[in-house]
């Protein structure tokens, strides 16, 4: 669920048309791995009780799920659930109102004092958390629909906060690259969801860290329905993804090893995204890292054409466990691409008559796929139909630099698909030579988060939902992200590794 938003309804209604086989929810106060679960809130603002109130949130009321988490860890952990209203754009905490009673608490309106700083109002109540023992199994359940959400899992208590801005804005969530904050020196990992009325979109999110393995499983209410699984993170996995970038470190000098934070008593914590890394070491040499790669791309296509079909088969995700089921298609639509001598990426669509163009990204634009600014940006303009049609590049084109497929053979159709075992070609895999792959330049991140996810199933980048269209294609080719879909759910699972 990644980071875009937009300031109109008219936009909002326009990608309705566009992704109308997509999740959506309203903004939230983090980044999402899925630019396909993001859309604005269109709603003002209005005031709500300091200490919050309680709401349920469009139709059936008696909608639910229930969520099992099994702790495997030597400690007792914290649970956490946020959430966006589906209907009033209001944030939520998942709160305790008695023995196995559970309520959505609209989040208070923000600091009535003259203090800059936020107001953790979970400090001064422990019933927005479930505390599991260790080697034990603890319940709850979401009582009804809620875009935009998380469920945190912690070593230790997390806090949530509130500037002003009311009830639609100003969440403080915890921060995993704010030094100042004690949450920076906890483990905790996050599962994201989107549910609204007759579908359930959620994943294990490693896009901005990696700190607790977290596996997940969803079983439906609908009869026949196998539980759809993802194993997630194998144990041990923040210390041997940080290894991995150690020795990346060792092999082209840059400060791959830095990812690995660390707290004050020397305790690995957890490892972070390039992109997070980046917004806290604007200095770093790996700023400018992948610009011989974009040199080659912008290259290569002032030659070819690259052609993007923009409809990738994210329907394959619906049931992970599975393969022969969820296979649907929309409709395909292709796009061409071309560098001019002005050194622009031209993109236009034969269908429509639309076009639209990129400049070449920088190397933190391409770790963030961010739509908020720079070249990857979606904005609000005079032709919406342009911002459509960019806001379905933009996915495809960065997932492109994130994996390093654009040179390969083939590579001139996104999203790339080399047989079965695609997956196996992404981050210079299967390159020994450096062919398609100079300088063997990647997401060094995301390699290694998959090489220790089971089955290479789990978002580690903002677009890694962006998957090939073929048959028979392994879950790792098939399903990068590790994505479940499910149209009725009745539990999820959540099982928390060493």
């Amino acid at each position: 669920m990644q980071s875009s938003w937009m300031s109109t309804v008219a936009i909002i209604a326009a990608f309705s048309l566009l992704y109308s086989a997509r999740p959506f929810s309203f903004e939230a106060p983090y980044p999402t791995s899925n630019i396909r679960a993001k859309t604005p809130s269109p709603f003002g603002r209005y005031h709500e009780p300091r200490r919050g109130s309680y709401q349920l949130t469009e139709e059936e009321p008696d909608a639910q799920i229930q969520v099992t988490v099994q702790n495997k860890r030597i400690n007792a952990i914290y649970t956490y659930v946020t959430g966006v209203d589906t209907t009033s754009g209001n944030y939520l905490m998942l709160h305790k109102e008695g023995e196995g009673d559970f309520r959505w608490a609209v989040k208070p309106p923000g600091n009535e004092t003259n203090n800059a700083d936020a107001y953790y109002f979970t400090v001064f109540d422990n019933k927005y958390e479930m505390r599991i023992q260790a080697k034990s199994n603890g319940s709850f359940y979401i009582p009804t629909y809620a875009a935009s959400g998380r469920i945190y899992i912690a070593d230790g208590t997390l806090r949530f906060g509130t500037n002003e801005g009311g009830s639609k804005a100003g969440f403080v969530t915890p921060s995993s690259s704010n030094i100042a904050l004690p949450e920076y020196n906890r483990t905790w990992q996050f599962i994201e969801f989107s549910w609204r009325m007759g579908e359930l979109w959620i994943n294990i999110s490693n896009k901005d860290l990696v700190s607790i393995p977290l596996g997940l499983a969803v079983t439906s209410k609908m009869a026949g329905s196998s539980t759809k699984t993802v194993p997630g993170l194998v144990s041990n996995a923040t210390a041997l993804v940080c290894e991995e970038l150690r020795k990346q470190s060792s092999k082209d000098g840059y400060n791959w090893k830095d990812l690995c934070i660390w707290d004050l008593d020397g305790k690995l914590i957890r490892v972070i995204s390039p992109d997070q890394f980046l917004s806290m070491h604007t200095t770093d040499p790996l700023n400018n890292y992948y610009d011989d790669y974009v040199e080659a791309v912008w290259g290569r296509y002032n030659k070819i054409n690259l052609t993007i079909q923009t409809h990738d088969d994210h329907r394959q995700v619906t049931n992970v466990s599975e393969p022969d089921k969820g296979n649907g298609t929309t409709p395909e639509t292709y796009v061409s691409c071309q560098v001019g001598n002005d050194q622009i990426l031209n993109c236009y669509n034969p269908t429509s008559g639309r076009s639209c163009n990129f400049l070449k990204p920088t190397t933190k634009e391409i770790f963030g796929c961010s739509q908020d600014d720079g070249t990857f940006k979606v904005d609000v303009v005079p032709d919406y139909a342009e911002v459509l049609m960019r806001a379905e590049i933009i996915p495809h084109l960065c997932s492109g630099f994130q994996r390093s497929t654009l040179l390969r053979s083939g590579g001139d159709l996104q999203p790339y698909v080399n047989g079965t075992n695609t997956a196996d070609d992404y981050y210079c895999g299967n390159d020994v030579q450096e062919q398609y792959c100079p300088k063997n330049i990647t997401n060094y991140y995301a390699k290694f988060v998959h090489q220790y996810e089971g089955e290479g199933m789990g978002y580690a980048f903002a677009y890694d939902d962006t998957n090939p269209i073929a048959e028979g294609l392994t879950n790792g080719s098939r399903n990068a992200a590790g994505l479940i879909v499910d149209t009725d759910p009745a539990s999820i699972f959540i099982t928390v590794g060493l």
